[in-house]
């Protein structure tokens, strides 16, 4: 059994880890693990390493690891991050699907927390994870009050799915709904899904607003980089929010071949948006005198949700226009003309308000988009042209 399992060990993937140390078994087996590597510093007390999957990046260090030990005991950990500031608040679980807070100290780039470990393992992660086989069970459920089916979309570099779900009919306009370009990205892809669960779930509202529009939905992109606990990059080690213009990974060109396909049969992109999360909460635009149509789309949306939220919301609209820069809503702006913003969620905004404001944001947005006529938008004409270039 020892030579057996001496064996399968061997074989394991470079970047998973499973050290044992002063009978204390520390592991990124699983998906979206992150480890880099593991120490005592007394009995008791441990220090353990998370490293980016490439340098320089653009750091959201990501952990997710699990301990174990054959008799109980308290162990304090040290969560060392090397070079880079820690991002991201410790979350604990026992089955890794309900997840609480815990109690942490931090000192320049360490964090610190206190955790009772025994027989079963208990895991501890910088945001609850979303996994794959989520976003299509998640799928699924929407594709069912839409009387569609999820699709896989085509692969990543390393050979996963990427699902996707695509609702249309007789209308040529088309909203685009894309998540986790980057993987640690977690309250973003709670906005998504709450999102997405607000334009579905067939209110007279979205009745009204599916016969006018198309959806196309992909909610996790960077598949490759989730399952790996990645910080940033895809397996390409790309970041593919900044591939939009070159296209040179299979994820950002399955996408941009969609997009284009729909464009060369007729229809027209009439907005996108993509879901992420940084520090505080904020909306990334086009501006408004830039050559999307119709120009005053998104300031007309965002005030609108502003006007709802204002008590409890603290709206913050940053708008930008830089061609060629290589970001999603930038690519939706240069190739068709049409609003891309960016949707970016605070990584400590409470899942209650990250839910209230997701369902506002698609409730005003259907309102403001049908609030235009189809030829307010970007003919199909226009719009191929722009694929084509």
């Amino acid at each position: 059994m020892v030579r057996l399992l001496t064996f399968v060990f061997a074989f394991l993937p470079a970047y998973l880890l499973a050290c044992t140390i002063n009978g204390v078994q520390f592991s990124n087996q699983f998906e979206a693990g992150r480890l880099a590597s593991c120490e005592a510093d007394t009995d008791n007390q441990f220090i353990l390493h998370f490293t980016p999957e490439d340098t320089p990046i653009n750091p959201s260090p990501w952990f997710y690891f699990s301990a174990q030990s054959p008799q109980e005991r308290t162990i304090r950990v040290s969560l060392d991050f090397g070079e880079f500031s820690p991002r991201y608040l410790p979350k604990i679980s026992h089955d890794k699907q309900t997840w609480t807070p815990i109690a942490f100290d931090s000192d320049g780039n360490t964090m610190q927390v206190t955790i009772s470990v025994g027989k079963a393992p208990v895991y501890v992660a910088a945001q609850p994870p979303l996994l794959n086989e989520d976003y299509h069970r998640w799928l699924t459920k929407v594709g069912k009050r839409l009387n569609t089916k999820v699709m896989v979309m085509g692969q990543s570099l390393d050979k996963r799915p990427i699902y996707g779900l695509i609702h249309s009919g007789s209308s040529k306009q088309w909203l685009v709904v894309l998540g986790r370009q980057h993987p640690p990205e977690l309250t973003g892809a709670q906005a998504l899904l709450a999102f997405v669960d607000e334009l579905s779930n067939r209110t007279s509202l979205s009745t009204t607003f599916l016969s006018r529009f198309n959806l196309l939905i992909v909610p996790a992109l960077n598949v490759d980089g989730m399952a790996k606990g990645n910080w940033r990059h895809s397996d390409g080690h790309i970041d593919l929010n900044r591939d939009w213009h070159n296209l040179t990974q299979p994820e950002t060109q399955l996408v941009d071949d969609y997009l284009t396909n729909i464009v060369k049969k007729g229809g027209n992109i009439a907005m996108a948006l993509d879901f992420h999360s940084t520090f505080y909460d904020v909306f990334y635009t086009i501006p408004q005198e830039a050559d999307c149509t119709p120009s005053t789309l998104v300031n007309d949306w965002l005030s609108q949700l502003k006007e709802q939220t204002q008590r409890i919301f603290d709206l913050i609209i940053k708008p930008g226009n830089e061609a060629g820069s290589g970001v999603f809503k930038q690519y939706i702006a240069d190739k068709f003309h049409a609003h891309g913003v960016t949707y970016e969620v605070g990584d400590t905004t409470p899942g209650h308000k990250i839910d209230y404001i997701a369902h506002k944001a698609a409730r005003t947005l259907m309102e403001t988009l049908l609030s235009f006529p189809d030829d307010a938008y970007l003919t199909s004409q226009n719009n191929q042209k722009q694929a084509e270039q």
